[in-house]
């Protein structure tokens, strides 16, 4: 039987190490033996800051393809990306920008279209992309925040500094605690109205469904007859409109009134020439004269004559508020100032809202209720003040450090920790809203803290996350997660979790609340009927 040489041995040990060499790079650098199937498609970003060449494409988490090339064009980051070619992208898929974790490495997510749609081919460009928010624009806006919340505690400290400061708190604490008391004591003993007054409330709605279901024709034939009479009343206001114009451009009896003296001095010359013939008929000139000469009547007409003259002349002069009003224009001017000074104040008051918010959250791990109640100054949309009170069944906690010297002369401390149960927290925030997101912070529940809102079902659901007491010893932070959701405008319910990370406070809790706002407030005290004494 032939042996091989150790030559042969180790030549094929050689031949079958470059094989597996040749195997390895293809693999690894994605070499392609023959020719590549695969098509380029690109996509312009706003910015691409960390993205790199050879980075993937992915699909649902799934691989297809890589980063060719990343180029500057018309001030935008142009990224060209070989995929594969079984994909089928419609024309109106998205390109995103994302993030390996908190701080890996970048890559583009493709999220296809609508399926059945025209398909993208080789060298075509994805229309949709989107850049996520850098982490330099939220420290940005995260430093604004700090800033705000800087200016409301330095004016609570304002505000609050001092015993007197300290003493007109504790009494504002004590009286909302009262009226706390007294709403929670109301809301128990009418209980049963507030359920009968929600189940009348969604009979009402079902009935209004179908009377609207049942009604539907004449609806539309109320709408149709409401819009001819919106088009009759504007071309009434068109009529009265043109008339205004006319009587500016002095024409007509009235525009010569108001813009033109002609007319007027023509009523003169005829007051004269009344008084006149009233001279001669009192002097019994003319047949009349003869008839009532050295009558009355031709003296009470001479006198009332005599009059008009005297008040024309005053108008004319400028005399009178109706003197002032046709020669002078300071007097208009004057009421055009003041209209405009009035609307400006309206349109202020009318964009500042202030809203009362009310709820209570029984913790159901330690069978007790924690109450609630907040008043939000909002002078814009986007931003508002939040100030408030909360009665925490927990209580406020105080910790006193002393020091007793022994027996054998060496010091030892003791600590006294105790939860004032009957000690009330308030709140005293800023929020700022972006979109869907608004960010807050302040002082929650007497600590320093700050909490997140966002909002969905075009706010009719808000998840809530709040975290406050911090630099605790025996405890960790505060932290409480919240949802809560609105029906019937008022009234909202509330579900979370509450101090998760403090075993022995940690609890879930379950919640009713109301809101109100002012203009909800004026129509319920307007709505009360006001005794008339009889």
């Amino acid at each position: 039987m032939a042996r091989f040489s150790t030559e042969a041995k180790v030549g094929l040990f050689v031949l079958v190490a470059v094989a597996l060499l040749a195997y390895m790079s293809v693999k690894v650098g994605r070499f392609h033996i023959g020719r590549d199937k695969s098509i380029v498609l690109t996509a312009s970003f706003r910015n691409a800051s960390g993205l790199k060449k050879d980075v993937p494409v992915e699909i649902a988490g799934i691989e297809v393809g890589r980063v060719e090339d990343i180029a500057l064009k018309m001030g935008q980051a142009v990224v060209s990306m070989r995929v594969r070619p079984d994909l089928a992208l419609g024309t109106d898929s998205l390109a995103i920008i994302r993030t390996s974790g908190v701080l890996g490495d970048k890559f583009i997510e493709i999220i296809p279209g609508a399926a059945g749609g025209p398909a993208l081919s080789n060298g075509d460009r994805i229309a949709h992309t989107r850049t996520p928010a850098e982490v330099d624009e939220l420290i940005t806006k995260i430093s604004e925040i700090t800033v705000d919340i800087k200016g409301v505690t330095e004016s609570l400290n304002t505000v609050f500094g001092g015993e007197e400061g300290v003493a007109n708190m504790r009494q504002i604490m004590k009286n909302l605690r009262e009226a706390s008391d007294s709403a929670s004591s109301l809301i128990a003993g009418n209980r049963a109205q507030l359920d009968a007054i929600v189940k009348n409330l969604a009979v009402f709605t079902g009935d209004m469904r179908a009377v609207s279901s049942e009604r539907r024709e004449d609806i539309q034939t109320i709408l149709v007859n409401f819009s001819q009479v919106s088009k009759e009343l504007t071309h009434t206001i068109d009529s009265v409109t043109s008339i205004a114009d006319k009587v500016n451009r002095g024409e007509g009896t009235l525009g010569q009134l108001v813009n033109q003296d002609t007319l007027l001095r023509n009523i003169n010359d005829t007051l004269t020439q009344l008084n006149e013939i009233a001279r001669k008929v009192n002097q019994g000139e003319g047949a009349l004269g003869s008839l009532v000469s050295g009558g009355q009547a031709a003296q009470d007409v001479r006198k009332t004559l005599s009059s008009v003259q005297q008040v024309t002349d005053k108008i004319n002069r400028g005399e009178g508020t109706i003197g002032r009003l046709i020669n002078d224009d300071t007097t208009a001017q004057q009421i055009e100032e003041t209209l405009s000074g009035v609307n400006k104040v309206l349109a202020r008051n009318e964009a500042l809202k202030v809203f009362v918010d009310y709820h209570t959250d029984y913790l159901l791990d330690l069978g007790k209720a924690r109450s609630v109640i907040n008043l939000r100054i909002q002078p814009r949309e986007d931003r508002y003040y939040l100030l408030g009170v909360v009665d925490d069944p927990q209580g406020v906690y105080t910790k006193e450090i002393t020091r007793v010297r022994t027996s054998t002369g060496s010091d030892t401390r003791e600590v006294k920790e105790t939860w004032n149960q009957s000690q009330m927290k308030f709140n005293a925030q800023m929020a700022k809203r972006y979109r869907n997101l608004a960010v807050r912070g302040g002082i929650i529940e007497s600590t320093g803290g700050f909490g997140l809102d966002y909002y969905l079902l075009r706010d009719g659901l808000r998840l809530s996350f709040e975290t406050y007491e911090f630099g605790r010893e025996d405890l960790k932070p505060h932290l409480r997660a919240t949802a809560g959701f609105s029906f019937f405008n008022f009234f909202y319910a509330t579900a979370g979790y509450d101090n998760f990370l403090n075993r022995d406070r940690k609890s879930f809790f379950l919640g009713l609340g109301f809101m109100f706002s002012d203009d909800d407030l004026k129509y319920l005290m307007s709505s009360i009927p006001i005794p008339t004494g009889r």
